[in-house]
């Protein structure tokens, strides 16, 4: 590297460094170096562009390990526990019988929940939108790329299953665009951690983007416009909590998440902090839906990253109304909110 001395650098990139040089690539993209940092212009320019990276880079070297940059990803392997006996085998002859614990491979490394890297924010699309990815986690390396899914010892089956690949191939509907939009953002992003919250949209900006270029959908501040009447039906998932003493009632509010500055309108998943989930009904008849809403107008001002944080943003429907009531309601130590809207329609 020209300027920059390698011994200088955090532990994790002189990993990633180490690893490129091995396996004979001659360029290595790290964000932290590549975007310069405290330039708030330069970042929401290259931020925009990270579906290209991760799309076009022959792979992507995830330290999924490592809790942060001074910690590095390659290091000694804890040996896992050896129990030896005396065996006879078949034939009789005598022989020594060894076995040991194996790593578990009943998961692919991006779905166990304790490694760091599938707590941050910044990191799905890494795992999403990258072609083939090369994980280090504690006990083996993994690898994934659109064909397979191997750990060091075999590949692992399931793989072409799994949510995040989708987005390798083409959706046919736009529904399924839409239908996996909601998955990812109930399933994943929203449990994520940001370490600044006016993220929350940029760091989900490249999925964005791959999503409007095969269906031509408009994007609106997380939500998809031809889609608003089911993208509005998302609430906190605190909206049902466990019940927890408080003041001798026995009853305890669900935590309600901060909020702080303004990254996204109210109307978007993206305004709040924490875990969001879709309350959409199963569709029981098979039928598609018949939304009662229309779209009448909806607009934002975007940055110079149009799939990023927003200025602000307004959608304007038009539909019928009522008047409802929530009411709390408690059953096997859960508490939570019931719309009851048997009110007539004015």
């Amino acid at each position: 590297m020209s300027g920059i001395p390698v011994a200088v650098l955090p532990r994790t990139l002189r990993d990633a460094i180490y690893i490129t040089r091995e396996l004979g690539v001659p360029y290595l993209w790290v964000d932290s170096i590549c975007i310069v940092q405290d330039d708030d212009s330069d970042w929401q320019a290259e931020s925009a562009k990270m579906a290209i990276v991760y799309r076009e880079s022959l792979l992507t070297v995830a330290a999924a390990s490592s809790p942060s940059a001074d910690h590095g990803f390659l290091k000694a392997r804890q040996k896992t526990r050896e129990f030896s006996m005396d065996w006879i085998c078949e034939d009789g002859s005598p022989t020594i019988l060894k076995t040991r614990i194996d790593p578990t491979h009943s998961k692919p490394i991006w779905e166990t929940k304790e490694l760091p890297w599938n707590h941050r924010g910044w990191i799905l699309q890494e795992e999403v939108l990258s072609t083939r990815l090369l994980v280090f986690g504690d006990a083996e390396i993994q690898w994934r790329c659109p064909s397979s899914h191997r750990c060091e010892c075999h590949e692992i089956d399931g793989w072409t299953a799994h949510w995040s690949h989708l987005l390798l191939k083409n959706f046919q509907t736009c529904s399924a665009a839409y239908n996996y939009w909601h998955k990812l953002i109930a399933e994943s992003y929203s449990l994520r951690h940001f370490s600044f919250p006016r993220d929350r949209l940029p760091a989900i900006s490249g999925i964005a983007s791959v999503i409007q270029q095969q269906t031509g959908s408009k994007y609106l501040a997380g939500l998809w416009v031809e889609n608003i009447p089911l993208d509005l039906c998302w609430s906190r998932q605190e909206f049902w909590s466990r019940v927890q003493p408080a003041g001798g009632t026995g009853i305890g509010p669900a935590p309600s998440p901060s909020r702080p500055e303004y990254r996204a309108p109210s109307f978007s998943w993206a305004s709040i902090d924490g875990e969001v989930s879709y309350m959409i009904p199963c569709q029981c008849d098979g039928g598609g839906w018949v939304s009662q809403a229309e779209c009448i107008d909806a607009s934002s001002v975007p940055g110079e990253n149009p799939f990023g944080q927003v200025a602000e943003a307004q959608v304007t429907l038009r539909g019928a109304v009522a008047p409802c009531v929530l009411d709390l309601h408690i059953s096997n130590g859960v508490q939570g909110w019931i719309v009851n809207n048997d009110a007539e329609r004015v």
